[in-house]
C-alpha cells in the first residue's frame, strides 16, 4: 500500500512502523515502481523509499530490486515494482 500515499503520508506510514517494528526487525515493502513500461498507478522512485525510509525515521534500507507486480490491468508480466528490504535501526 505504500504506493497510495502521498509525500508526507509515506513518512508518517514508515515513522508509525518504526514504532511498531522491534530494533533490529526487517520490513519488506513492494510498491509500484516508476521505471520501465506500463507503471502502476501511483508509481514510487527509489528517492521516494530513500526519502521515507532514511536513518533520520529508525530505518536504514538495505535493498531496493526490480520486480514485477501482477495486476487485473496488465498484462502477464505484471507493473514495474520495487522490492525493498528494511532494517529497523537499534538506537
Amino acid at each position: 500500500m505504500f504506493h497510495t500515499f502521498n509525500t508526507e503520508e509515506r513518512r508518517e506510514y514508515a515513522a508509525s512502523l518504526a514504532t511498531a517494528t522491534e530494533y533490529g526487525g526487517t520490513l519488506y515493502v513492494l510498491c509500484f515502481g516508476d521505471e520501465g513500461p506500463d507503471v502502476g498507478p501511483h508509481p514510487v522512485s527509489q528517492q521516494d523509499l530513500r526519502t521515507a525510509f532514511g536513518p533520520s525515521s529508525g530505518w536504514t534500507i538495505a535493498s531496493i530490486v526490480p520486480e514485477r507486480v501482477r495486476t487485473a490491468f496488465h498484462d502477464q508480466n505484471g507493473a514495474p515494482a520495487w522490492l525493498t528490504i528494511i532494517n529497523r535501526n537499534a538506537t
